[in-house]
């Protein structure tokens, strides 16, 4: 029987099931095979036996049209990167400041540096170069006197609870947000609860 299933000695990807293991001695390529080369059901050319599997170009295509993301490649490189070295721009200064301060623990996740006292979260950066929004948790009055300066704005979600965004586009921009972060991680604030 040449279809496609458990009773074929020819593994298949349409039948879901594995190409791997030994093969057995009557699924070489040859006159004797039962297996086909194509989905016509034209019978396999005579090929001599190597010991390879023969594909149909349909098998071959869907199994090339979802390629493998291979490690070390694309986006996911840049990241650990960055990782590797604490930070790439504004943010490897913000992390070797922020390290050198007591009680100072810093965390990557979620596409973030986070930067934490204790157990408390106090401020996120993102691991992105791209991105800029850095994220500072101040008290109730140091939120409203950051907010009046130019460039510092109420964080997008989390506004109520104290946190405020500005960006840091260069090493310029760092001094500014050192006094504000300083200003969080001495802050008599509770650990956050996850909503």
């Amino acid at each position: 029987d040449a279809r496609i299933g458990p009773g074929n000695p020819c593994r298949s990807s349409i039948s879901g099931e594995p190409r791997y293991g030994p093969k057995p001695p009557d699924a070489r390529i040859g006159p004797g095979n039962p297996c086909r080369s194509s989905i016509s059901g034209e019978p396999s050319p005579q090929r001599p036996s190597n010991g390879g599997v023969v594909v149909s170009m349909a098998e071959w295509r869907s199994a090339m049209a979802s390629p493998r993301r291979f490690r070390g490649v694309g986006k996911g490189r840049k990241t650990r990167r960055a990782l590797e070295r604490g930070g790439i721009g504004p943010a490897a200064r913000l992390n070797r400041a922020l390290g050198a301060w007591a009680g100072v623990r810093i965390t990557p996740m979620f596409g973030r540096w986070g930067y934490f006292a204790g157990a408390r979260l106090f401020a996120c950066f993102p691991l992105a170069r791209k991105e800029t929004d850095l994220w500072i948790r101040l008290s109730p009055t140091d939120q409203s006197r950051a907010l009046r300066e130019p460039g510092v704005r109420p964080h997008r979600r989390f506004a109520r609870r104290g946190w405020i965004e500005l960006d840091l586009v260069d090493d310029a921009d760092v001094p500014r947000a050192l006094r504000w972060l300083r200003r969080a991680h001495t802050a008599d604030l509770p650990a956050e609860e996850v909503d």
